[in-house]
């Protein structure tokens, strides 16, 4: 019986051994599964991040597109993870069709897959909805807004509401820094402009002189952070991460590069014009300073307007942009659009970039606007 009893013993022993060697895999594969599944998750999802906007980078659809971002904490069985969602207004140029090949082919490269993907084509718009999940878990999803061609505003076309005449228009032309390529345009109009310049570039200053020569106003085109962490920045960028003295030195130290400036607007910047204590720091030194600040709008979550009138400095802010197409009759249309602003509401302001095609169409528009009720201003004169 003793015998027996410790057989059974051993066998008990050894029957113990053999589960915990047979569920070992599945206790690593739990605890992989409920510890490092959501780092997993949180890699793959900056990766399809990461695929998504170099895609639309290649057809020319960058920050300034961006409409809307949020992140939203999602929790599936035990595992918790963040959903992030991206939308787009792109131009009329664009092909959702082909872009929709494109990133279903980019996404099997990451060993991510298209859990939804339809495109409604309608009459004045067509939506790409996206859905792209990793593993079951949908990680990312994306909508691309095209708002299609329609009928084209002209100069007599009538304005609702009394118009304002004259109707003031201030037309900022952002980017200048990096060569001086489009100079000679530049040198032939003879209507006021204002110049964003960004800091710190081979150029900026000697565009900054440029511009004082021929009576044009000179701003700094200040680097700002964006929310999208995969466009490039400019080597003086200011980020929400930053403490105050550093704010405050790389203000100072962009300010310095250009000369003759009147005022601030901001380069990129989504993610720190939604943030009050950031752009606070900012206007605080603007205010010492007696600068103006211009609102490139870039997010519908600026924060700008009103702490700029808490703060007490002079404030504007972009009406449109007018160059999101490289078109000659696109940037007459958005011209023309500036002006029906400028008339309903007495004042308008127009962003477009140191580009060829831009400058040759302002010269060659800006008569015309101004003998249709038009007055073109310095971007200082509607700051208020």
């Amino acid at each position: 019986m003793v015998a027996f009893k410790n057989k059974e013993e051993v066998l008990n022993i050894r029957f113990k051994w053999i589960c915990v060697i047979l569920c070992a895999p599945l206790a690593l594969w739990w605890i992989f599964s409920f510890i490092g599944l959501p780092g997993t998750l949180s890699k793959k999802s900056k990766l399809i991040d990461s695929t998504v906007t170099k895609l639309l980078l290649r057809d020319g659809i960058n920050d300034t597109y961006l409409k809307q971002e949020t992140h939203r904490r999602i929790k599936k069985g035990h595992v918790s993870f963040y959903l992030m969602h991206k939308e787009y207004s792109v131009p009329s140029r664009f092909s959702v069709k082909n872009f929709q090949s494109k990133l279903k082919s980019s996404l099997k490269d990451i060993r991510c897959e298209l859990s939804k993907s339809q495109i409604d084509f309608g009459k004045d718009k067509n939506i790409l909805d996206a859905d792209i999940s990793f593993k079951g878990y949908e990680l990312f999803s994306l909508r691309l807004i095209q708002r299609l061609p329609v009928k084209k505003l002209t100069l007599k076309e009538p304005v609702l509401l009394k118009p304002h005449i004259p109707a003031y228009v201030a037309i900022v032309i952002d980017d200048w820094g990096y060569s001086m390529n489009n100079v000679e345009i530049l040198r032939q109009i003879e209507k006021p402009l204002t110049l964003a310049i960004l800091p710190g570039l081979p150029y900026s200053e000697k565009i900054a002189k440029e511009a004082n020569k021929k009576n044009f106003e000179v701003i700094l085109h200040l680097p700002l952070e964006p929310h999208n962490k995969n466009v490039g920045n400019e080597k003086d960028t200011i980020f929400t991460g930053m403490d105050k003295k550093e704010i405050i030195s790389s203000l100072d130290k962009s300010i310095k590069s250009v000369p003759y400036i009147r005022g601030i607007s901001n380069h990129q910047g989504s993610r720190a014009t939604e943030n009050e204590i950031l752009m606070k720091t900012i206007f605080d030194e603007l205010k010492k300073k007696k600068l103006f600040f211009l609102d490139s709008f870039v997010t519908p979550d600026s924060i700008c307007e009103s702490l700029a009138r808490s703060t007490g400095i002079r404030f504007a802010k972009r009406s449109t942009f007018l160059d999101n197409e490289e078109d000659g009759e696109y940037i007459r249309s958005q011209l023309s659009r500036l002006a029906y602003l400028a008339k309903r509401d007495g004042s308008a302001i127009g962003i477009c970039h140191d580009k060829q095609i831009s400058l040759s169409v302002l010269k060659e528009t800006m008569d015309e606007f101004e003998a249709d009720g038009i007055k073109f201003v310095k971007l200082s004169e509607l700051a208020k």
